[in-house]
């Protein structure tokens, strides 16, 4: 059997953009697939609070990736969006979390520690 082939998406994040402007709006006028909102924890007071910036989405290769979106009278520069690295807290391997890495590994490493003695090492 032939798997679909999955579309390319090329993401970008666009700064300055007031947060009046609702994301429908932005979506209808840029042409992109997603608009994400990009929002930021305030660690001192315990909330989380919008930013200027917002994520936007397109299903094209990244030469075709516009420099410049346009919604109302407005123009800003794009950048190319730069995903943080995930790293799992328990093995401290990249590419994964605790939640998403294999049962299988955890099972092996946890009957290893039984055998030392029954206590864990």
């Amino acid at each position: 059997m032939r798997e679909a082939k999955r579309q390319k998406v090329q993401r970008v994040v666009v700064v300055g953009v007031p947060t009046e402007v609702d994301e429908d709006s932005i979506l209808e006028t840029t042409g992109a697939i997603v608009v994400h909102s990009i929002y930021k924890r305030d660690l001192t007071q315990n909330k989380i609070r919008t930013t200027m910036a917002i994520d936007l989405a397109y299903s094209c290769t990244s030469e075709k990736t516009p420099a410049r979106v346009q919604f109302g009278y407005l123009t800003f520069k794009t950048r190319t969006y730069i995903p943080l690295v995930t790293r799992c807290f328990k093995c401290q391997k990249y590419g994964h979390i605790q939640l998403l890495k294999p049962v299988r590994l955890y099972r092996v490493y946890h009957q290893a520690h039984l055998l030392v003695g029954g206590s864990l090492v």
